[in-house]
């Protein structure tokens, strides 16, 4: 993946875990290009590279991996964003069970 590795961790009740340093990636380009215009336009609001290039893993790591899970293109993944910013999956997006 891009030039390092996520890894998928379970637990018995479930749950799992994608851990992801920013160090294993040479590359965020494919992260970057699973954004959408306005992630694309926040992560750019960072004037500072590295929290640029964390929002740029996480937010491109949780719509992969959320596509492979929901089985739907990751641009047909819509977020409502709570108050302190952090992404909810909107309900009946397209291609959502």
């Amino acid at each position: 993946m891009a030039g390092g590795r996520a890894e998928p961790m379970a637990d018995e009740s479930e749950v799992e875990v994608v851990r992801a340093h920013l160090c294993d990636f040479s590359d965020l380009g494919p992260f970057r290009a699973v954004l959408s215009e306005e992630e694309r336009s926040r992560a750019d609001g960072y004037k500072v590279q590295e929290p640029r290039d964390v929002f740029t893993l996480a937010r491109g790591l949780l719509r992969i991996e959320l596509s492979k899970r929901l089985d739907v293109e990751t641009g047909d993944i819509r977020f409502d964003l709570r108050p302190e910013g952090k992404p909810d999956v909107r309900p009946g997006g397209p291609g959502r069970p």
